[in-house]
């Protein structure tokens, strides 16, 4: 029995439309913060996928326009199943400044990372009070995957 190979050209389609597949698929685990100003973590209509957070996305804060992203007690309380996330990206552009606030967060429900925290330029991560916080953040973020800062700052 004679085995028949497809043709170089066919064998380099079928493998460009596998990259393709995997590279959609990577775009559909980012959610980025949609809105222009200040707001709540927890609200979904802040976030372009529609809820605000799922353990597999890629959670990027970098839109135009200064802005304060605040997680607090009632984030934690209320809407713990949002306090789990794969990566973080606080980025700002030129003349604004973009911050993510863990605020009062409480030890119940940690804020966590799992892959990867990066600050960029114009950027700023604010933790208060620091006992409740930064151990459950940089223990998540930092012992697993290191900490990239740009020129960002990281506020306790």
């Amino acid at each position: 029995m004679r085995r028949v190979r497809p043709s170089t050209p066919l064998r380099c389609s079928a493998l460009l439309v596998i990259l393709l597949a995997n590279d959609a698929g990577a775009a559909l685990t980012t959610n980025r913060w949609t809105l222009g100003g200040n707001g709540k973590w927890e609200i979904a209509a802040n976030w372009s996928a529609g809820i605000p957070a799922k353990s597999n996305a890629a959670i990027l804060i970098t839109n135009t326009s200064s802005k304060t992203v605040t997680i607090d007690a009632t984030t934690s309380g209320n809407f713990s199943s949002t306090m789990t996330i794969s990566n973080l990206m606080v980025s700002g552009l030129s003349n604004t400044v973009n911050s993510l606030v863990l605020s009062n967060t409480g030890k119940r429900t940690p804020f966590e990372i799992f892959n990867g925290l990066t600050i960029g330029p114009a950027a700023s991560v604010i933790i208060t009070p620091l006992t409740a916080n930064l151990n459950s953040l940089l223990a998540s973020s930092g012992v697993r995957s290191p900490l990239t800062t740009g020129a960002g700052l990281i506020g306790v």
